[in-house]
């Protein structure tokens, strides 16, 4: 899992940054911002994007990075101008009902771990923030307290956050110490994989059924 993992954000990188996987260099302004759409990936978004005329669900990560990502990233080998809008909303029922070019995103069940963190991070002081740059492993520079209403936030975070205000969860995010985003990432990915193992027990509980009732 946790090779699968790299790779999944290696080939992120890749796209993201403006190296071609085509080996052709696409000179052609995003429809969608590439902020937005690197923003549903990290955070664990479900997705509904319409391929060849046929609705396709992109679950948190895999397929978010490989529906999504990759067709609304210039220098995505899937890029397809067509799609120009990427729209948040708060659930999959929300979803139902765009047009086509409409990509449709929200937070998956995994968004709420998140949380935890984010709120624990946004209330340290001065001394709590020296206390874990100075017991920090990973290389980071300190930063300021947070004063939420510079992120048009307040407390406490909440999922509506993540839809309503991504921008803000966005910048707030990035001037976390690496620390920090570690910790919270290590928590996620923890949540993430065990959500995963639950739905891969019910696909093959789910197939043991079905293949009993033929039999």
């Amino acid at each position: 899992m946790k090779q699968r993992f790299l790779s999944i954000i290696l080939v992120s990188i890749l796209i993201l940054s403006g190296v071609s996987i085509t080996g052709c260099d696409r000179e052609v302004e995003p429809p969608i911002s590439q902020d937005k759409a690197w923003f549903g990936f990290l955070f664990f978004f479900d997705a509904r994007i319409i391929v060849d005329g046929e609705v396709v669900m992109a679950p948190a990560q895999g397929l978010f990075l490989q529906r999504v990502i990759s067709r609304v990233s210039p220098n995505g080998s899937y890029f397809d101008p067509s799609y120009t809008e990427l729209i948040f909303v708060h659930s999959a029922e929300e979803a139902e009902g765009f047009p086509d070019n409409v990509i449709v995103a929200w937070p998956s069940e995994v968004v709420p771990y998140f949380l935890p963190g984010l709120n624990e991070a946004v209330m340290k002081d001065e001394a709590d923030i020296a206390e874990f740059f100075n017991n920090s492993s990973r290389s980071s520079s300190e930063r300021d307290v947070i004063c939420l209403e510079d992120f048009g936030l307040s407390y406490p975070l909440t999922i509506e956050d993540f839809v309503d205000n991504w921008e803000g969860i966005y910048r707030l995010w990035r001037i976390l110490m690496l620390g920090e985003q570690g910790r919270i990432e290590g928590v996620v990915r923890s949540e993430y994989n065990r959500l995963v193992r639950e739905w891969q027990a019910e696909r093959q509980a789910e197939r043991e059924r079905e293949e009993y009732d033929e039999a």
